[in-house]
């Protein structure tokens, strides 16, 4: 049988060993956790903290000394600290783990920031709690970029066009509230399923080429196309499609952004077909006029030659206004059936050398050219799709403006074109009078005057002739100008 002083000997060694063991294992702990970035404690069954990491002293600038017993409360944003006790207090109650979002104040500039804190708690063989090891996660970007992202998202949601995802398969994966609206189909009935179930049976095709397209890496940007609502009705619609790509610019899936423009395009339809009937209204009158004001402009001018000087003065007068009038109302005749025929009886489109294309003009003009005393330049003109003939013509009327409206500089007509995307850019720019600002829409418009007859001839027909052939080549005018400096006519043609 042991002597009881060696039982006793050997019970002290083996707590001794088991001492040893249990501040060499806290040892351990205390380097791990000050190798953590987060903030690292433990506290008593009862709560009260007993210690701190080497993140927590970094971070809120403070001491041991100062965070014994509760100081460390004083780091929490007094606004969510009732909610921080409340719960604390009850995983302390029940030994559940505790867990909680709160601000936090950093030291290095005095902000209060959004932390996550858990803790969990450690038994003893009796099932008595141990200790409590708890942990400080800084989430305030996370937290951030959460709150942007459901903001993105509302956006998304709320938006009025249709903002749809998709699979590099063609298949549906996100869908917001303008998509539900547009097409019918809830996020529910949809979502999974194949971009197909929207397209009419008639464009077999077309979802191949678009995941063609976007393979490519290409995007398709204002795409009109037809598609199918859940109620069978068929819509119009515009869209643009992106191709997601991933960190490794590989193509993952397919943004898209649909619009339904059945109204507009109804409304273009529309309107078409007004502007064809104001058109065919406009030929036909001038057309028709033409007979008519032949027979009056003979008879005033027989009128004329006859009586002239066999009557009195005033009778004189009388006459000349006829005369002048019927020959200005045969103008407007004939410069309005003109018009009414650019768009009606328009070449078809050629490759068209606008060098050549200016030869003609000059030449055209070659008499106002000498007598206003005009220099006209060009830079490289190109060869470009347009028909030839509307092309004199706008370029005639360009430079008879300029020469009409010249100053007191010797005038000087600069002609140059630039390729932008699919669309070339031409410029006639001249250093005379220059127009108003308060002109610019103005003057496009047919019939429109800035200066009177006695002043300068015309009808006010050219530049609304200009607006009418650049429209037709799916282009734009506009103009440039400053009184005393000069004007500069810009137009777009679509090669």
């Amino acid at each position: 049988m042991p002597h009881p002083e060696t039982s006793r000997e050997a019970a002290v060694e083996e707590n001794l060993t088991i001492e040893k063991t249990r501040l060499a294992s806290e040892e351990q702990y205390h380097v791990l956790a000050d190798a953590m970035p987060q903030i690292v404690y433990t506290a008593l069954p009862d709560g009260e903290l007993d210690y701190y990491n080497k993140r927590w002293f970094d971070y809120t600038g403070t001491t041991l000394d100062e965070t014994q017993g509760r100081g460390w409360e004083m780091l929490l944003h007094p606004d969510d600290f009732p909610k921080f006790n409340s719960k604390w207090r009850e995983a302390l109650r029940t030994g559940e783990t505790f867990e909680t979002e709160y601000r936090f104040k950093r030291a290095s500039d005095g902000v209060y920031r959004w932390h996550l804190a858990r803790a969990v708690s450690i038994y003893d063989g009796d099932g008595h709690i141990l200790k409590w090891i708890g942990t400080c996660t800084d989430i305030e970007d996370k937290k951030r970029e959460a709150e942007a992202f459901a903001a993105r998202a509302a956006i998304v949601e709320a938006a009025d066009d249709a903002i749809v995802g998709k699979d590099i398969d063609g298949n549906i994966v996100t869908w917001n509230g303008g998509a539900r609206r547009l097409y019918g189909y809830s996020a529910e009935e949809i979502i999974g399923h194949s971009e197909a179930m929207l397209i009419p049976f008639d464009l077999p095709d077309e979802l191949q080429n678009i995941l063609a397209t976007i393979r490519r890496g290409e995007t398709m940007e204002h795409h009109e196309t037809v598609r199918v609502r859940k109620d069978g009705k068929r819509l119009d619609v515009s869209f643009t499609l992106s191709p997601i790509k991933d960190g490794q610019g590989k193509i993952t899936g397919i943004a898209g952004i649909a619009r339904d423009i059945t109204e507009a395009k109804r409304s273009e339809a529309e309107l078409k077909r007004s502007n064809a009937e104001l058109e065919q209204f406009a030929f036909v009158a001038s057309h028709d006029l033409q007979e008519p004001l032949r027979a009056m402009a003979g008879t005033v001018q027989i009128l004329q030659r006859r009586y002239q000087g066999q009557l009195d003065a005033r009778a004189d007068e009388i006459i000349s206004h006829a005369v002048a009038a019927v020959t200005r109302m045969q103008t407007l005749v004939s410069d309005l059936l003109a018009f009414s025929r650019l768009t009606r009886h328009g070449d078809p489109f050629a490759p068209t050398d606008f060098a050549m294309v200016l030869a003609d003009v000059t030449a055209n003009l070659e008499v106002a050219i000498a007598e206003s005393g005009a220099t006209i330049l060009s830079n490289d003109l190109p060869i470009a799709m347009a028909d030839a003939s509307q092309m004199r013509q706008l370029l005639q009327n360009l430079l008879s403006n300029s020469i009409k409206f010249r100053g007191e500089r010797p005038l000087e007509i600069l002609i140059s074109a630039q390729r932008e995307d699919n669309t070339w850019h031409f410029s006639v720019q001249d250093n005379g009078q220059g127009i108003d600002p308060l002109y610019f829409e103005r003057i496009f418009v047919i019939f429109q005057r800035l200066h009177t007859r006695d002043e300068y001839p015309g009808t006010g027909i050219g530049l609304a002739v200009c607006k009418k052939i650049v429209e037709r080549h799916h282009g734009r005018i506009w103009l440039e100008s400053a009184l005393d400096i000069g004007t500069t006519f810009h137009f777009t043609i679509v090669d």
